[in-house]
């Protein structure tokens, strides 16, 4: 039915937005920690796949609870879209204040 559509639509993209939200998370605490270039997008990237992971296999001891690939899948895709995002950001941010100065 349509509201059975409707909530798994919304399931799933809550379940992506948690690890969107993880993703900058971790971003941002590894760039503080003088985490930079392609490191600081890998290794949130590798934590949040991992963190997905976790999560489908905790699944799959829950009784009423199912276990997916495709899920992984969704989780992860949020993590890349957030990682993304903060790319952007700090491009935009480099090339603003590289113009700035001079």
């Amino acid at each position: 039915s349509r509201v059975n559509e409707i909530n798994f639509f919304f399931r799933k993209f809550a379940h992506s937005f948690i690890f969107f939200v993880l993703a900058i998370i971790l971003f941002c605490l590894f760039r503080l920690k003088g985490v930079n270039g392609k490191l600081a997008y890998l290794i949130p990237l590798l934590i949040v796949f991992l963190s997905a992971c976790i999560d489908e296999i905790h699944q799959l001891f829950v009784e009423s609870r199912t276990s997916s690939v495709f899920d992984v899948v969704i989780d992860t895709l949020g993590g890349i879209f957030a990682l993304g995002i903060c790319f952007i950001y700090t491009y935009l941010k480099k090339i603003f204040y590289s113009r700035k100065e001079h």
